[in-house]
């Protein structure tokens, strides 16, 4: 029944040591194994225009871009949201490498939350099965897929994935 985040990010690369950035950044809250109605989403106004790939992958444009908030803002609205929660996400290592580096050069902070990766779960509910992409688990367990790379929708799939497993986890 403990609170947690099941986040996402959207950024311009892969690694952020050499100038790539969080673009955007969806989370929803669950508790146990129900999905609440809390959600959060921004984008990020980036030091360097992203590449037309990235735009398009992602489905966000320079316009949005340019008219959204610093990403020190987003971050401390973010951990506001968050509070005290352990973070969940998919392939997690992405979104700790990205959080790490933003939160220490934007906020002078270390990140110090528990982020717990799905894979953690599926691999103890589902250790027969190799999916990497989300969209290759969601599609195994009838989640709907839709509007992938959009961080909010990415970070509800996951929630779904992750409730879907604690479900047979618990009834394991």
């Amino acid at each position: 029944e403990l609170p947690m985040v099941v986040f996402d990010l959207e950024t311009s690369g892969f690694q952020p040591e050499y100038g790539d950035s969080i673009l955007s950044i969806g989370a929803v809250k669950i508790k146990g194994s129900s999905i609440l109605h809390e959600h959060f989403y921004k984008t990020i106004k980036p030091k360097q225009t992203p590449s037309a790939e990235i735009l398009q992958l992602t489905g966000l444009t320079t316009a949005e871009l340019e008219q959204s908030e610093a990403l020190k803002d987003v971050l401390l609205a973010f951990y506001q949201f968050v509070g005290s929660s352990t973070l969940i996400a998919h392939h997690a290592a992405h979104e700790r490498r990205f959080m790490r580096h933003a939160t220490w050069h934007e906020l002078g902070r270390t990140f110090t939350h528990r982020l717990i990766d799905t894979s953690f779960l599926t691999q103890l509910t589902a250790a027969h099965q190799s999916f990497e992409q989300l969209e290759e688990w969601c599609h195994a367990y009838d989640i709907a897929v839709g509007n992938r790379h959009h961080a909010l929708a990415d970070a509800h799939m996951a929630a779904q994935l992750w409730v879907k497993h604690l479900v047979v986890a618990d009834h394991a």
